[in-house]
C-alpha cells in the first residue's frame, strides 16, 4: 500500500484525472476542490486550515478542511473527503467534528457521510451530494455536539472499557497493534485534558480517536465512523436531533 503524505494543494491539482470509460468515471480531485470551496463560500463557511495527504503519484488523495463555524469552544467542524484514480477506493465524503485541544476527528456513520463507485454518473451525483451535505451541515454538527455533551455523561468502567476496545480489535478489527498499544497509553496517562471525568465516554472515545490517526488515509474516514457507531452502540448512547443554537 503506497504511502500517504501531506501535499500542497498545488500538487493534488497538477494530476489530470484518468479518461471515463465504460466502466469507470474518474471524478477530478481538482473540480472536488474547487466545488468544495465555492460552496462553501456561498454558504459564509470560512475553511481555516486545510490539510492534503496524498500519494506520491496523486493517485490517492484525502483532503479535510477545518471550518471557522463559531458553534463550540471545544469541538469545531470539518469537512472531509478522499478520492483516488487508481480504483483502489469509492468517492467519500463527511461532514464531521474537530477536536481542538488534540486535533482528534469525529465523523459519525449517518446522513453526514456519503460513499460512491466511480461509474455511471458519479461525477454529477457526487457534485450533487456534495451540495446536500454541506446545507444540513450544521444540523450534523449539533449531533456531533450532543454525542459529545451525553459521552461526557456516561462513565465507564475499566473493565467494559476494556471490552470495548478488545472487540475493536478481536472481533470487528477497527485497531490494529499500534493503535490498540496507543489506546492503552493515552489510558493510563492521558495526554491532553479532556474536560471532563478521566473514566467518562468522551475520554475513552478520545482516546481511541487519538490513536486513529496513525490509519491509513485510504481507511481513515470509514474506519472513524465504524468506531463512532460501535462506541455508540456499546455504550447505548442514542442522539436525537438536536436544536442547534448558533
Amino acid at each position: 500500500m503506497a504511502r500517504l503524505v501531506s501535499q500542497p494543494e498545488s500538487f493534488v491539482r497538477s494530476f489530470d484525472a484518468p479518461e471515463k470509460t465504460r466502466t469507470y468515471t474518474p471524478v477530478s480531485h481538482g473540480e472536488v476542490i474547487d466545488l468544495v470551496k465555492q460552496s462553501l463560500h456561498n454558504r459564509g463557511m470560512e475553511i481555516t486550515n486545510t490539510n492534503y495527504r496524498a500519494s506520491k503519484e496523486g493517485r490517492v488523495v484525502q483532503s479535510i478542511y477545518n471550518l471557522n463555524f463559531e458553534g463550540d469552544k471545544e469541538v469545531g467542524m470539518m469537512f472531509a473527503w478522499a478520492n483516488s484514480y487508481d480504483k483502489s477506493m469509492k468517492f467519500k465524503a463527511a461532514i464531521g467534528g474537530r477536536v481542538f485541544v488534540c486535533d482528534n476527528g469525529m465523523i459519525r456513520g449517518d446522513m453526514s457521510s456519503y460513499s460512491r463507485k466511480h461509474n455511471g454518473n458519479a461525477d454529477e451525483e457526487i457534485f450533487l451530494e456534495i451540495e446536500k451535505q454541506l446545507d444540513i451541515a450544521t444540523v450534523q454538527y449539533g449531533k456531533i455536539l450532543k454525542d459529545r455533551d451525553v459521552m461526557k455523561e456516561v462513565i465507564v468502567p475499566e473493565r467494559r472499557f476494556i471490552e470495548v476496545v478488545g472487540a475493536m480489535f478481536f472481533k470487528h478489527n477497527l485497531v490494529n497493534t499500534e493503535q490498540l498499544s496507543i489506546i492503552k497509553s493515552e489510558y493510563l496517562d492521558p495526554t491532553y485534558d479532556y474536560n471532563c471525568d478521566k473514566n467518562s465516554a468522551w475520554a475513552s472515545y478520545q482516546h481511541i480517536t487519538h490513536a486513529l490517526k496513525t490509519t491509513h488515509p485510504r481507511d481513515y474516514m470509514s474506519i472513524q465512523q465504524k468506531v463512532h457507531s460501535h462506541l455508540c452502540n456499546e455504550l447505548e448512547i442514542n442522539v436525537e436531533v438536536p436544536t442547534l443554537s448558533i
